[in-house]
């Protein structure tokens, strides 16, 4: 077995321990032991230690086989694991990728969403702007209709009533209250209907002119509340020269100071000292100029004045006023450039003299405007004398109730044509934004407060007057003796009489 020794060291090296079975191995080591051998045959001793180290190589092979078996089982299982983790990680790749998905989806519902939402409150915003814009002129509506079918009604006959205004403004003002009228129903509306002109039936050219704005806010400045002092008021604020008031009791120039006090009103008289610079001041700053006793004659001073005599010179508007040019301030083009023909300031004239026989000249310049009181304008004013005497409280009431109702007649109607200028100007979609029903709403509430007081101020005044007419015998007692007084002039001169004499009379008597 042993020989040759070649083979056998080769058999023992390359000897398979895998083939040793376990019985084997347990003979062995009880029969082949190293310390049982010595005793029996030194010789065998390495023999026996190989065979003792082949047993110990078996048990780690035996022990490695095992291991082998638990790596093979374990990277078995970790074959599965990773395939199976490969497969989970294939559907977290695909619900990842359908998140990302369904997260597009819902950015886009989202932005979706929301830009419906915008258009909602947005649709939801005009709706209510539309409502209130509706509620806003819906009061409006029936006095707009009304307003709408009048003027539609009468718009072929604006022709002739127009013509009659005209005619009244530039030849009425002269004559008395029967020869005006005889001049527009008479002369103008028979020659108008006699060339086929369309004009109302019963044309009344005051009330073509005027409003109850402009009635009320004149009264207030204490015009008389006869008829003739309102046409005075209508001719001289529509007429394009300078009006001439014949105004023997001063009750015109007193209108007018009222109504031009506010913008500066500058009262001269030709005949004084500092006349010409109180007219150069006034055209200079554009005030206007109330010129007092004016005689049958225009003082030379004031001719320029009165023609509107201007002159352009580069950017300025000069007058030649009594040897030297005066610069006269008048409204500008949009190049700043002075407009000649449009001067800022304004001319009345008055005299004193009860039938003034002006010259030609003169008389084509300005436009005349008897002012002379009649008796129905005189009793009014002998009776606020009187009550202002009698009752001082019930005057200063029915003063101020005047007042109220011709702030309240203006602030209507201004507020009344704002809601018209409002919506006529608006630009784009009105229902954009809420600022134009914000602004209606104001209105429509200031509009509700100033009816309320409209009714009472109108309620007071209707007591004031009833509580008034307890005086008017005695005003009309004072217009009588003023009747007769004017009489007296004819027996001789020395018995004439002034208004102001005769007021000044009537307010001593007890």
């Amino acid at each position: 077995m042993m020989s040759p020794i070649d083979s056998f060291v080769s058999a023992l090296r390359s000897f398979d321990v895998s083939r040793l079975s376990a019985e084997a191995k347990q003979s062995a080591r009880s029969l082949l032991g190293p310390e049982s051998i010595k005793t029996k045959s030194l010789a065998v001793v390495s023999l026996a230690q190989w065979v003792a180290n082949v047993c110990v190589c078996h048990d780690w092979h035996l022990e490695l086989q095992a291991k082998q078996q638990l790596l093979h089982e374990a990277e078995t299982k970790l074959a599965d694991t990773n395939k199976r983790m490969l497969s989970v990680k294939e559907r977290m790749l695909k619900m990842e990728a359908r998140k990302a998905e369904l997260q597009q989806r819902l950015v886009l519902a989202m932005e979706e969403k929301h830009a419906l939402s915008e258009v909602a409150s947005a649709t939801a915003a005009r709706l209510s702007v539309a409502e209130r814009l509706i509620g806003g002129v819906q009061s409006e509506t029936a006095r707009w209709a009304t307003r709408l079918e009048a003027t539609g009604r009468h718009r072929h006959l604006l022709i002739g009533d127009s013509l009659l205004a005209a005619a009244f403004v530039a030849y009425a003002g002269p004559f008395t209250q029967a020869y005006r009228h005889a001049v527009c129903q008479d002369v103008c509306v028979g020659d108008m209907l006699r060339r086929s002109i369309p004009i109302s039936a019963a044309v009344d050219a005051a009330q073509v002119l005027s409003d109850a704005r402009s009635e009320m806010t004149w009264q207030r400045w204490q015009l008389p509340s006869e008829r003739r002092a309102l046409e005075n008021a209508l001719i001289v604020a529509e007429c394009g020269r300078p009006p001439l008031l014949v105004d023997p009791q001063s009750f015109g120039a007193r209108w007018v100071r009222e109504v031009e006090r506010p913008n500066g009103l500058i009262s001269i008289q030709p005949s004084r000292r500092g006349a010409q610079k109180l007219v150069e001041g006034a055209l200079r700053e554009g005030l206007p100029v109330l010129v007092e006793v004016v005689g049958e004659s225009l003082d030379a001073l004031l001719e320029p004045v009165v023609r509107k005599s201007i002159v352009a010179k580069g950017r300025k508007a000069l007058m030649s006023l009594a040897g030297h040019d005066v610069e006269v301030l008048c409204a500008t083009d949009e190049a700043g450039a002075a407009l000649a023909a449009e001067p800022l300031y304004r001319i009345y004239l008055t005299t004193r003299l009860p039938n003034p026989r002006l010259s030609a000249g003169l008389q084509t310049q300005v436009a005349v405007v008897d002012f002379t009181v009649t008796a129905v304008g005189l009793e009014e004013q002998l009776l606020a004398e009187a009550v202002a005497h009698e009752c001082v409280e019930l005057e200063q009431r029915r003063v101020e109730v005047r007042r109220q109702l011709g702030d309240v007649q203006a602030r209507l109607g201004g507020l009344q044509d704002a809601i018209l200028t409002m919506l006529a100007s608006a630009e784009g979609d009105i229902l954009e934004t809420d600022a134009l029903v914000v602004a209606m709403e104001a209105t429509r509430s200031s509009e509700a407060e100033l009816l309320a007081k409209k009714k009472a101020a109108e309620r007071t005044a209707d007591e004031v007057a009833g509580a008034r007419e307890l005086y008017r015998p005695i005003a009309a007692r004072g217009v009588l003796i003023y009747s007769l007084a004017r009489q007296l002039e004819r027996l001789d001169m020395t018995y004439q009489f002034s208004m102001a004499g005769l007021i000044s009379v009537f307010k001593k008597v007890r």
